[in-house]
């Protein structure tokens, strides 16, 4: 490869550095964010040029490339292209401050909120200069640029190009302009030819060999709770630490004693202040460290690499001991530094070491490269790296050593520490420094540094719980009868609303309101979810009460239901009548769920993944035109249907608007084509995504051939869940029958998907998952037949079995004579056996589906309102069926408590370190439902018929869709095709069946065969 000059680079695509890409992922998970932006304030000690300082920042903008460099996905990777350096030209913001009362004040505040404005990646990034002129202190000057662009080690270079240029310029002269002789984007390139080597996996998987047994999760005292914040913007602050004038003398003095380097001396202290506050000896820091050769020394770009060490701390031991153990580990890391950390937290995933958190919560810089600003000839104090509001890490300690003195700045994440304890923290680590450099024979326990007495170390993890144990005779098994009746109206309304909910679902038992009991299991008397969601509706109906499921399910029984209808209260009278929506014109904030699909819509291999089509096939003799009226008229009435999204960089949030065109549905005349012609058409039309800032997110077409009619709708996942496709589906056939039979189609008010935003997931919530969720692995070792790579396809194909009658009834048996085991559960406990019997895992996490339409508007509206849940199995111990059933009540029974709990937060605390070439958390998806009849009639003689999709996509690697009707289950299950072989997912397939026939035999018996604990 020869590397090129700056002129030729522009418009050629160039992969991105691991680091990059890194820095890209995180903007794109969370756009429009601060966390990366560099912003750096000088003071000048004369009057600044803004004329020669423009022609300065002008001089660098053209002669690096990388300050003109734009990212954005291309077939699923994000590439860099460098811009036309003629097309860009940085501009430079003058305030005049002279004679404005204070002046300094004012610069210190619109520098911080100058600081905090994003950058659009898919742009230039131009790095951005504001000046502050007059101000007492003397002229000021920011300059922000992206971290994506330049490291620390870029900045001496940088300026001091920048002053040369500058004096330049303000003699008059004409500054000289050669181009570099290396630019970043071919540097980048040559670090993905050498990390694709094999050597390169054998070293990355080395490492993270060494790197496994250490606990993940650094719990430090006066720790908050988990972040709620999405990943790529937490909310931080920054904490000054004061270590004393005389500190770096006698750092020095030690470092010179102790034949180490100061930052040994750093990182030994940082480790004793970890170990002391966290009760653990065993810990994981990540050092950030620049890999510059002599090819990167003068070219600026980003070179850091975040490296894990790990290291020990044992109190008896002195402050020297430790630090020749953590030279011995500085020194390797060396050697590692050029292993990508995505990589390695990806390897040690592999192997089985999977913790809530990346490799390492808490990093280390020690640097002095700001304060060696380039040869500014005095023209300049060293600059301040400001703030932007956010935080990298859990706790992030910066530490520069310079010749005025040492430095240090904890930067933290607010929402995981406070003020008080960040500034405690800050000041035990000034005490602990000062003391081991003093004296570094001390040992390690007699240092100062203990967190305050009202900050609590904490304790050690809790473990995995522990299920109920099951009765074990049959006749401790059998909904006991309690011989408390229904006492109180809510007792009695609560009960009514059972017996009415059960006599609808097949095989429960028929019970009057007056054969209940207070505490009758829904479940147990054989409902499932489906029905009892059904139930909230009607109670919800009847008496106007607001009702949501997870209330219920948590503890299903009459005297919970009671207790829901006697505190639930009706809406209040000012609220809006129901139907009505808000104002059409304005924005509206995407809710957490449409901001993820917002973003994995920007990825190509994704976009079908998250598209709902659906072909109903209809006889020749329907109304063909009849029916395209009534469905360009339901697609019209839903205000979600007309949605256009756009990220505001103002608010760095994702709006829509729903004022635009409606869907467009087309009548298509295919007499005369092919089969294969109408299964090409229909597959291009379901198949083909939206553009969701231009177009409606839905789309509809009535084939007809002649011999039949296939009516095609597709609606984007962002707007519309599986239950909003029933309505529709519902509505147009409704519609049809009052167009050609005559009569009213007598349709509810459409519904806004305004009024059906919820709040802010609660953060008990998505706490209390994150805790029950600790520990797991976030990944599940399929038998793959193939590697996963980036830009996973979502192709998939399909296989399904069947249970027969028989032994769909065992199952049954087994849901209902348990301790009130939901047929849900029945189907976790089946897919969850399959996976540990084949992968010999014995903790799993699987993902399903949770309804959250729990208000009478809901019922009817047109919005995406699915939340994903996630399912901890534990096989540990090798437990017996009903061991297995005891402990997934009881985490069903969590996840429906705290149903509300964000998805994109849990990843954000418990898979942070995921890529594009898996799903976040778990690879396996758990649906289970119950037949419906194929479709309302649509007329007389006129049968409807739902086709399968083809070809099926998946957005996950394993997704199991279970369905319970009246000749047994059918079992399906979607497996990505460039992962699986068609043999691998029948066997898996029947191994699941194996499952059922274990537990409908004997329930006693042990769901693994053999022992695996």
């Amino acid at each position: 490869m020869t590397d090129t000059p700056a002129d030729q680079d522009a418009g050629r695509p160039a992969p991105l550095s691991h680091a990059q890409e890194r820095m890209w992922f995180a903007d794109a998970a969370a756009p429009g964010n601060a966390t990366y932006n560099e912003p750096l304030l000088f003071v000048w000690n004369e009057p600044v040029d803004p004329v020669a300082l423009t022609g300065a920042l002008n001089h660098l903008v053209r002669r690096h490339a990388i300050l003109r460099t734009s990212y954005r996905p291309v077939g699923g990777l994000p590439v860099q292209e460098v811009a036309d350096p003629d097309t860009v030209t940085p501009e430079i913001q003058v305030d005049d401050l002279t004679g404005v009362a204070n002046a300094d004040a004012r610069v210190r505040e619109e520098a911080g909120d100058r600081a905090r404005d994003p950058f659009d990646l898919e742009a230039p990034v131009v790095p951005r200069c504001h000046v502050w002129r007059g101000a007492p202190g003397g002229d000021a000057v920011l300059m922000v640029f992206h971290h994506i662009a330049v490291d620390g080690g870029s900045y001496p270079l940088l300026f001091r190009e920048l002053s040369d240029v500058y004096d330049a310029l303000v003699s008059g002269a004409r500054p000289s302009h050669t181009d570099p002789e290396h630019q970043y984007a071919d540097l980048a390139a040559r670090e993905r030819e050498r990390t694709s080597r094999p050597d390169h996996a054998a070293r990355v998987k080395l490492r993270a060999e060494q790197l496994s047994g250490v606990p993940r999760g650094l719990v430090l005292a006066g720790h908050l709770g988990a972040s709620a914040a999405p990943e790529g913007s937490r909310p931080g602050s920054q904490q000054r630490v004061d270590l004393g004038s005389g500190v770096r003398e006698h750092l020095h003095q030690a470092a010179r004693k102790l034949r180490v380097t100061p930052y040994v001396i750093v990182l030994a202290a940082f480790q004793a202040l970890l170990g002391r506050w966290s009760g653990r000896d065993r810990l994981l820091i990540g050092t950030v460290l620049e890999d510059r050769s002599a090819r990167t020394r003068n070219v600026p770009g980003l070179f850091v690499n975040t490296v894990p060490l790990r290291t020990e701390v044992f109190e008896d031991d002195t402050f020297a001991g430790l630090c020749a153990r953590s030279r011995v580990e500085a020194y390797g890391s060396l050697t590692h530094r050029t292993l990508p950390f995505d990589q390695l937290s990806s390897a040690a995933t592999a192997l089985g070491d999977r913790g809530r958190a990346p490799l390492v919560d808490v990093g280390l810089v020690f640097q002095d490269s700001l304060h060696a600003s380039g040869d500014s000839r005095g023209r300049w104090d060293p600059p301040v790296l400001l703030g932007t509001g956010t935080a990298k890490f859990d706790l992030l300690l910066h530490v520069d050593d310079c010749p005025e003195g040492l430095t240090a700045v904890l930067e933290y994440d607010t929402e995981l520490y406070g003020q008080d304890t960040a500034r405690a923290l800050g000041a035990a680590f000034a005490d602990l420094l000062t003391a081991a450099v003093t004296d570094p024979e001390r040992r390690i326990v007699d240092l100062p540094g203990a967190p305050p007495a009202h900050l609590a170390v904490p304790g050690a993890p809790e473990g995995a719980f522990a299920g109920g144990t099951p009765p074990t005779s049959a006749a401790a098994r059998a909904a006991p009868v309690d011989p408390e009746t229904p006492a109180t109206p809510d007792e009695l309304r609560a009960a009514e609303l059972f017996a009415a909910a059960l006599d609808d679902v097949p095989g429960a038992r028929r019970t009057t309101a007056a054969q209940l009991a207070p505490s009758s299991d829904f479940f147990a008397l054989g409902g499932h979810s489906l029905a009892a969601v059904a139930m909230i509706a009607e109670a919800r109906r009847r008496y106007g009460a607001a009702l949501a499921p997870r209330d219920f399910l948590g503890a299903p029984t009459v005297a919970t239901l009671a207790g829901l209808l006697r505190t639930a209260s009706r809406s209040n009278g000012d609220e809006p009548e129901p139907g009505t929506s808000p104002d059409q014109g304005g924005d509206h904030p995407a809710t957490s769920v449409q901001q993820r699909f917002w973003f994995l819509d920007r990825v190509p291999e994704q976009r079908v993944a998250y598209l709902v089509p659906t072909v109903v096939e209809y006889p020749a003799a329907l109304d063909h035109r009849a029916l395209l009226r009534a469905t360009a008229a339901v697609l019209e009435r839903h205000p979600s249907l007309r949605s256009r999204f756009r990220l505001d960089r103002v608010s760095r949030t994702l709006v829509y608007r729903t004022d635009g065109p409606p869907p467009e549905a087309v009548l298509t005349d295919a007499t005369g084509w092919t089969p294969e012609q109408v299964r090409e058409r229909v597959a291009d039309l379901s198949q083909s995504g939206f553009d969701l800032a231009g177009d409606a997110p839905a789309r509809a077409e009535v084939i007809f051939t002649g011999s039949r009619v296939l009516l095609v709708l597709v609606l984007h996942h962002i707007v519309a869940d599986g239950a909003s496709r029933d309505l529709v589906l519902d509505q147009i056939t409704r519609l049809y029958r009052a167009l050609t039979l005559g009569g009213t189609a007598d349709l509810p008010a459409p519904v806004h998907p305004a009024r059906m935003a919820r709040p802010r997931p609660g953060t008990a919530s998505t706490t209390a998952m994150i805790r029950r969720l600790e520990g797991a692995p976030t990944d599940v070792a399929l038998p793959h037949d193939r590697p996963r790579r980036e830009g996973q396809s979502t192709l998939a194909l399909r296989r399904g079995i069947t249970l027969d009658a028989e032994h769909a009834g065992g199952l049954s048996s087994a849901a209902v004579t348990g301790a009130g085991y939901t047929p849900f559960m029945v189907s976790a406990a089946l897919v969850g056996a399959a996976l540990a019997r084949v992968t010999g895992q014995r903790d799993l996490l699987v993902a399903f589906p949770w309804n959250e339409r729990d208000t009478a508007e809901g019922d009817d509206a047109v919005a995406m309102l699915v939340n994903t849940l996630v399912l901890r199995l534990d096989f540990t111990g090798n437990p017996t069926w009903w061991e297995l059933l005891a402990r997934i009540k009881e985490s069903c029974a969590l996840c429906y408590r705290n149903a509300d709990a964000s998805f994109d937060e849990l990843v954000a605390a418990l898979h942070p370190e995921r890529d594009l070439s898996r799903p976040p958390l778990t690879p396996v998806y758990l649906a289970h439902t119950y037949a419906r009849p194929e479709g309302v009639a649509p007329g007389p003689g006129i049968r409807a018929s739902l086709l399968p999709i083809e070809p099926p996509h998946t957005k996950y690697e394993l997704e199991f869709d279970i369905v319970e009707h009246a000749g047994g289950i059918e079992i399906t299950a979607l497996a990505m095709q460039d992962l699986f072989d068609p043999a691998t997912v029948e066997g898996l397939l029947d191994t699941v069946a194996e499952a059922a026939r274990d537990l409908a035999a004997d329930p006693a018996s042990h769901t693994i065969q053999g022992d695996l604990s």
